[in-house]
């Protein structure tokens, strides 16, 4: 929904390997109506996975990883690929890049949009068939 609010049509998604080449997430972001793109190279998947597993997991923060992110969604991303935003589909990720990182690409915390549309269902301000793709189910309420 922030995405569709952000009026996003093609999204970067940056993750774990598993994230990015799954269906899972692609699949529900198509549900969606959005265009996903991952980064092309198996060898940049690798290197994000190291950087996740090696670095962020342990709380090291390393500017040269910070940059190769920015680098990735900058230019693999957007300029090559058309994100118009991407999600940070990982929570390591979202401690290491910030919006002031890429200023002039909105980024997308995954985390942060959950605990939000949680608050929202909690407090009765949306219902959790509002977040589904289709309408099929909607007529439940």
């Amino acid at each position: 929904m922030k995405l569709k609010e952000a009026n996003i049509k093609c999204i970067g998604l940056v993750g774990t390997a598993h994230t990015m080449k799954g269906d899972y997430i692609v699949n529900r972001l198509k549900q969606h109506g959005l265009k996903v793109v991952v980064p092309k190279s198996d060898k940049t998947h690798s290197e994000m996975e190291r950087i996740i597993e090696r670095e962020l997991s342990f709380n090291k923060f390393v500017p040269s990883s910070r940059q190769f992110f920015v680098d990735i969604i900058t230019n693999d991303l957007v300029k090559s690929q058309g994100a118009e935003g991407c999600i940070l589909g990982c929570t390591e990720i979202e401690l290491l890049v910030k919006q002031k990182d890429i200023p002039s690409v909105p980024l997308f915390n995954s985390a942060q949009i959950h605990i939000d549309a949680a608050v929202e269902v909690q407090l009765c301000q949306k219902n959790v068939w509002d977040f589904e793709p289709t309408t099929q189910w909607k007529c439940r309420l």
